[in-house]
């Protein structure tokens, strides 16, 4: 444990990092990136999302990477979604990695557990996509997806 401080001093080096904290049932986010390649431009945060636009060091790109909770009730679902995705529309940059948890499926096969149903949400959801020309990476095998199931096979 005496060795903490200079672990936490060494890895700042490294490494630097936005959180927007955890607040109620929101969940919070975290962007990490390493120094030596990226320098923060800067960071729009809100309840739901942390988004940075990193400079690319050595050349004039920039990226942009948001990290996004939208929370499970149906009522605040569109809402959250159509708020991140303005931010998202006002930034000028090319390359977005917009990752996170949308508490929304496009397809009753993403659906484990719980009622087999789509929530009135998954169109808007599937427009969003469309509209700001987003690729659904799907999980191999839901190691890292949390379902009804508690436990069981996935």
């Amino acid at each position: 444990m005496e060795n903490l401080p200079t672990l936490q001093k060494d890895y700042c080096k490294i490494y630097n990092y936005l959180v927007n904290a955890a607040c109620g049932t929101t969940r919070g986010q975290l962007i990490l990136w390493k120094n030596s390649l990226y320098e923060l431009a800067y960071s729009i945060e809100t309840r739901s999302s942390i988004t940075v636009v990193l400079k690319i060091t050595g050349i004039t790109e920039t990226i942009c990477v948001t990290n996004i909770y939208i929370p499970h009730r149906a009522e605040d679902r569109i809402q959250m979604l159509s708020s991140v995705m303005r931010i998202l529309e006002s930034i000028p940059h090319l390359f977005k990695i917009i990752g996170g948890d949308f508490n929304m499926i496009l397809n009753l096969w993403e659906k484990k557990g719980g009622l087999r149903k789509l929530d009135r949400d998954a169109k808007a959801f599937q427009e969003t996509i469309n509209k700001m020309e987003l690729v659904d990476m799907q999980s191999a095998n839901g190691t890292y997806t949390w379902n009804n199931r508690r436990g069981r096979d996935r």
